[in-house]
């Protein structure tokens, strides 16, 4: 598949900053996969390995305008290039003992690297510069890539329902930035953040007003009031 990732230049305070030789994303993704489904019990579980090559960055670096002058501004470049690896498994499962009472899970594991080593021509509007970053093996950051939860639903009357959802997150980087990864930073992985599990609750009752269906709900979205960092740079 491929995508657009065509942005050759970045206007900033009205002056252009281009990277050459910009190229398209690439996108190679095999998948396979196996379900089952009975009356009481269905799962799905799907493994994939997907190769992106020239994948847009969540945050443009940035270089000198001057590069002799360490106090001039720094100004947003698009640097083609920068590809990744994304392979893991991921699973699900619905689990129904009785009419009242169902269960759910997921479980998704993945391993996302960086595979590049690169050297980029920037077209400066003073000069003609060189971008080198070596992001081999550094883990994608912006994303937990282990997650694992579940959820029990019981219904005790109908059109009443309560459920009660738990997702635990882990293996979640901080978002790379290409130009710290070079000399001693060569290679080496973003920050960590801490693991952390989030609970939620949820309750609706549905009832009939004459001809009109109404629908009550009730959410609470962080049940245990959990302190988390969900994002980092």
């Amino acid at each position: 598949d491929n995508s657009d990732n065509v942005i050759g230049h970045v206007q900033e305070q009205g002056k252009i900053v281009e990277a050459a030789n910009t190229e398209n994303e690439q996108v190679y993704a095999l998948e396979l996969g196996y379900g089952f489904k009975s009356k009481i019990f269905s799962a799905n579980l799907n493994s994939y390995y997907t190769v992106w090559n020239n994948k847009p960055l969540d945050r443009l670096p940035t270089v000198l305008e001057d590069p002799t002058d360490p106090e001039s501004p720094r100004i947003p470049i698009n640097v083609s290039g920068i590809s990744a690896l994304h392979k893991g498994i991921e699973l699900d499962f619905a689990f129904k003992p009785m009419k009242k009472l169902s269960i759910e899970g997921l479980a998704s594991i993945g391993d996302w690297k960086w595979t590049s080593e690169e050297t980029a021509l920037i077209v400066l509007p003073t000069n003609v510069d060189t971008f080198r970053f070596d992001a081999k093996g550094v883990r994608v950051g912006d994303a937990a890539q282990v997650q694992y939860g579940g959820l029990i639903r019981y219904e005790p009357i109908k059109s009443l329902y309560f459920k009660i959802r738990a997702t635990h997150f882990a293996k979640n980087f901080a978002n790379v930035q290409p130009e710290d990864l070079k000399d001693v930073n060569a290679g080496r992985d973003s920050w960590e953040m801490p693991d952390y599990t989030l609970f939620s609750f949820h309750a609706g009752y549905s009832f009939n007003v004459k001809d009109v269906r109404l629908n009550l709900r009730a959410n609470i979205i962080n049940l245990f009031d959990a302190k988390y960092i969900s994002d980092a740079r």
